[in-house]
């Protein structure tokens, strides 16, 4: 999402709409960290947004605010383990 120009935001208990600093790393950047860090990547999972998160958040919010990135990734987890 920040590689399309949507930065980590949320509405603070005022209503206020906040933005928080982000910083874009790439799976290059992350894997060599590890390795230096002397560690095997054993799992790597990613999410896009999907029809099902759009629904989803219709129902919670009553609009389909993420209808336009369907299909673009969101998030991602990884496993590391030490050599």
């Amino acid at each position: 999402m920040l590689l399309k120009g949507v930065p980590t935001h949320f509405n603070a208990p005022s209503g206020e709409p906040i933005a928080i600093a982000n910083v874009v790393h790439l799976f290059g950047d992350h894997t060599a960290a590890g390795h230096r860090a002397g560690l095997d990547l054993l799992e790597l999972r990613e999410q896009l947004v999907d029809a099902e998160w759009v629904d989803q958040n219709r129902r919670l919010f009553g609009e389909p605010r993420l209808a336009s990135h369907v299909g673009h990734p969101v998030s991602f987890a990884m496993v590391w383990a030490r050599d």
